[in-house]
């Protein structure tokens, strides 16, 4: 199957919580975002979607998060509301030294709507 390249562009604003559970425990952050774009290009496949490029440009506590932006895969939907939702898994297991490892398994949940 031939896959279309198509190109994209954002802007407006976002709430971005973040939840994070440890050993039983979680905790909860928010953080809103107001004047933002992005751009890139994206192809689907199915329900799968893979953008080249980052949805928003912004930064967190001083640092500038799209540059970290790299080509990403994930599902997509348009819910009964109207909304496009993107979710995407990703486990990371990164070697912390010989003896030590650390996995963090991340869903990350994005639900679009058009005002």
């Amino acid at each position: 199957m031939r896959q279309i390249l198509l190109s994209y562009t954002t802007n407006g604003g976002y709430d971005l919580n973040i939840t994070s559970s440890f050993d039983g425990m979680s905790q909860t952050a928010i953080e809103n975002f107001s004047n933002v774009s992005g751009s890139g290009n994206y192809t689907t496949d199915g329900d799968q979607i893979t953008v080249r490029g980052s949805f928003f440009d912004f930064e967190v506590s001083g640092v500038d998060i799209s540059e970290f932006q790299e080509e990403a895969t994930a599902t997509y939907e348009i819910n009964s509301d109207g909304q496009l939702r993107f979710t995407q898994d990703e486990t990371l297991s990164p070697v912390v030294s010989p003896d030590v490892t650390s996995t963090s398994s991340i869903r990350s949940v994005s639900v679009w709507e058009r005002k």
